[in-house]
């Protein structure tokens, strides 16, 4: 869970990095305070560091989706606009 939501995660190892996608409904579960926006394919993409892994958040249709890697942030911006 996040914020004592239930949220879905999935873990990856990709080329030998840890990728974490999260999917959540973002009606009940706030994507924080993120350091950068930036736009990708058309798509609002939020991104900043916790505990020396990036994070990339997006929302669509009040499904809010989290990339969490010790990819770079471009990375993880790219893979979480890919979602949908």
């Amino acid at each position: 869970p996040i914020h004592n939501q239930p949220t879905a995660s999935l873990k990856f190892l990709v080329d030998g990095h840890r990728v974490t996608v999260y999917v959540f409904n973002s009606e009940h579960v706030s994507l924080g305070d993120p350091l950068k926006r930036r736009v990708i394919r058309d798509e609002p993409v939020y991104t900043t560091w916790k505990r020396g892994y990036s994070i990339a958040t997006t929302k669509r249709h009040d499904v809010g989706y989290a990339v969490a890697s010790d990819l770079g942030e471009d990375e993880g911006a790219e893979i979480v606009a890919s979602l949908h």
